[in-house]
């Protein structure tokens, strides 16, 4: 649903990172690629799990966004894959 993807989520669907940051949206997630440390993203996607995908995927029920974020081999490559996505759902927003 691109309306939740922009708008965010509230409480308990937020994602939880380990180091007790509480994102609620693409623009969050975003954010917090930039500042969180390597060993953060790393715990969160990694060769056995990728959190942020499925997190984008079972509550944003982004899985565009969801394949590319397994993808990604870093925070760097999560961010601009997120920001991407960012700008292509504010395109079809706008029409």
């Amino acid at each position: 649903m691109a309306k939740t993807t922009v708008l965010g989520v509230e409480g308990n669907q937020c994602f939880y990172a380990s180091d007790g940051k509480c994102i609620a949206s693409l623009k969050g997630l975003s954010d917090a690629l930039e500042n969180m440390h390597d060993n953060t993203y790393f715990h969160h996607a990694n060769d056995s799990r990728n959190d942020f995908a499925n997190w984008v995927h079972d509550v944003l029920q982004d899985t565009e966004l969801a394949a590319k974020l397994k993808e990604a081999k870093d925070r760097k490559s999560a961010q601009i894959a997120v920001l991407k996505r960012i700008i292509g759902l504010m395109k079809e927003i706008a029409g």
